[in-house]
């Protein structure tokens, strides 16, 4: 299972992207970046993600978001997420005192 971050895991940034595909499909200007600042909680920026989806947004405009999470996303955008995630907490860990 993925590790969550503020209550938010990598679903949560994956909705925001095809959110974002299908407004701009339908004439509103919408970035994702506009609306996850994925910086402001240590993450890479959202366009690495939205690399890592690939054309999964187009592939799967006619799918409803709820049947979406079901469907597991591409491994790269899973590698990104936990990279993502290792980075994030290995900012915190606190290194260990060598043994004598």
């Amino acid at each position: 299972m993925l590790r969550v971050l503020y209550g938010h895991g990598p679903s949560y940034i994956r909705l925001v992207i095809h959110l974002a595909h299908r407004a701009t499909l339908a004439g509103f200007e919408v970035k994702p970046a506009g609306i996850f600042a994925s910086h402001r909680h240590g993450l890479s920026p959202i366009g690495f993600y939205e690399d890592a989806l690939g054309d999964e947004p187009h592939r799967h405009l006619e799918t409803p978001l709820s049947d979406l999470l079901a469907i597991a996303p591409d491994v790269e955008y899973t590698q990104q997420w936990s990279a993502d995630m290792d980075r994030y907490v290995s900012r915190f860990s606190t290194p260990k005192e060598p043994s004598v």
